[in-house]
């Protein structure tokens, strides 16, 4: 990142840490602008533990791409830990029952976005 050493006393990473190719290395450099007592935040979603959502349902190849692309929460937290971060890992989960036809027009949604 185009910023000195030491530069930040907060950094925010919410639901995008999953785009980047090279996720250590994004470690790595939030890890050398934040400054000594830094906050890192990051929001994520566990899409390991979501096998049953209903994307993952009616979109079986979303699963199996997401988890290229998401790391296991017991990986980011080592990898967290293992640079000098107090990790806090907080996990909540929200599961309810919905009907398909209300779902619809987000999965047409998201197919076409693509």
């Amino acid at each position: 990142m185009p910023y000195d050493s030491n530069s930040f006393d907060y950094i925010v990473n919410n639901y995008a840490f999953h785009h980047f190719t090279k996720k250590s290395e994004v470690l790595n450099e939030v890890t050398r602008v934040l400054k000594k007592n830094g906050i890192f935040k990051m929001h994520n979603i566990a899409i390991h533990d979501m096998k049953r959502w209903w994307v993952y349902i009616y979109f079986q190849g979303a699963y199996i791409e997401d988890t290229k692309r998401f790391w296991e929460k017991e990986l980011i937290y080592t990898e967290l830990f293992n640079r000098g971060f107090n990790v806090n890992l907080q996990i909540e989960y929200n599961m309810r029952a919905q009907k398909i036809s209300n779902l619809l027009a987000y999965a047409e949604n998201r197919i076409y976005q693509y």
